[in-house]
């Protein structure tokens, strides 16, 4: 046994510190963080002055300063690009002499002539039609056009050049990073009039910086990666040790319940002889290990759940219980109700496994002390049922459902 720590002190101590893990925002939660497409809607939104953001045109002008300090265009040029204008997203290049049905991310097109295209990209490399979203916006703007690419990381050469139709045009890139960065030097709070669009834009700023955050992680998590393959036999040692522990708990958990009478039935454990059809549901033991921690559930499921839902009984079952419930120690009743099973009480373990005991010990007294004999909370649970008198059929102990 004593092997066994010191190959995983000596494992442990050779694999690097994790990299600090940045806090989800919203578009992480919505799971849409790498969406070109949604990206380029929110840019979109930012950029017309006529939304409600209050942001007025502090993206647009910060864009025009960075065009400006790049030498992609001279102040007489940029001139052009004033007055009023609409953004639109997925614009097709109905107007290119070729690969008509390509969308340009976001096009800005001023009332006065002028265009300016923007290829949004996050993680895909570089292949769009350029020439094509040219040809389409000259249609309508003439030669007053600012192409833009814009990507997370500078592309190989800052300024990309396209052939139209002879004429050699430019697309210039600029970085998300220094698009945001502008844009806050520029942006004056006090002049912003509605709080909804600072707090979108600052959610904007924290995705934008999480996949900056992710791009700078990868060194650490390569490290790593590298330290866990030149290891990997002590790595599997342990994780095949961890994998037969785990299966060796999970069946002293079954051992102490068959003294019991009970089986397993899918991820439950019921007494098919018992007339009330009452399950307990305990977590398999490779999460026990990870957390030290024991808990588990006494619970009705199946047909028995839902009559106690179908005649409204779920709050008689927890009021019922929760004072009885309060005179065991680390147990507490439960209200959580599902279509798949009711709580009826939750006993929970920490540090279950120790120098001094063991799980097997610890939850077959857990068991004991709360459950089982004549004043357990499996025949309290019985009798209250009947009481009840809710017509039900005994369960086959389906494992249908989630505990």
């Amino acid at each position: 046994m004593q092997d066994l720590e010191i190959l995983i002190e000596d494992v442990a101590l050779r694999l690097p510190d994790l990299p600090e893990q940045a806090p989800k925002n919203l578009f992480d939660i919505l799971g849409v963080r790498n969406k070109e497409t949604i990206n380029s809607r929110i840019l979109a939104y930012f950029l017309d002055i006529n939304e409600s953001h209050g942001l007025q045109s502090v993206f647009f002008d910060s864009l025009k300063s960075i065009i400006e300090a790049k030498d992609y265009a001279d102040t007489t040029f940029l001139e052009f690009f004033s007055g009023a204008f609409n953004v639109l997203t997925e614009d097709t290049t109905a107007y290119a002499e070729t690969e008509t049905k390509k969308r340009i991310d976001i096009s800005i097109l001023g009332e006065e002539k002028w265009g300016v295209i923007i290829e949004n990209k996050l993680y895909h490399n570089l292949v769009n039609p350029l020439k094509a979203y040219w040809e389409h916006t000259r249609k309508y703007c003439g030669e007053n056009i600012i192409g833009i690419v814009l990507t997370l990381f500078p592309t190989k050469k800052e300024k990309i050049e396209v052939t139209v139709k002879g004429t050699k045009v430019i697309y210039l890139n600029i970085t998300h990073r220094e698009w945001i960065n502008e844009v806050q030097n520029q942006l004056n709070v006090g002049d912003v009039k509605t709080i909804e669009g600072l707090l979108y834009l600052k959610e904007y700023i924290k995705t934008i910086d999480s996949h900056y955050q992710t791009q700078m992680s990868a060194p650490e998590y390569n490290k790593i990666a590298l330290t866990i393959t030149e290891h990997r036999n002590k790595v599997e040692e342990i994780q095949n040790k961890v994998a037969q522990t785990a299966k060796f708990l999970d069946q002293q958990i079954a051992d102490v319940f068959s003294e019991y009478g009970y089986e397993k039935v899918g991820s439950w454990y019921t007494n098919k002889e018992s007339t009330i059809p009452l399950h307990f549901f305990v977590p398999r033991s490779v999460s026990i290990l990870k957390d030290n921690k024991l808990w588990f559930t006494l619970e009705v499921r199946n047909e028995l759940n839902k009559t106690i839902r179908n005649t409204n009984n779920v709050d008689a079952l927890f009021n019922h219980f929760k004072p009885i419930i309060s005179r065991f120690n680390k147990t507490r009743a439960n209200k959580e109700s599902r279509s798949g099973y009711t709580h009826i009480a939750i006993t929970s373990i920490q540090d279950v496994i120790t120098e001094k005991t063991d799980l097997k010990t610890a939850f077959a007294k857990a068991l004991e002390e709360t459950y089982m004999g004549d004043k357990g909370l499996v025949k309290e649970a019985e009798k209250f049922i009947v009481s009840l008198a809710l017509p039900h059929k005994k369960s086959k102990n389906s494992s249908s459902g989630q505990s």
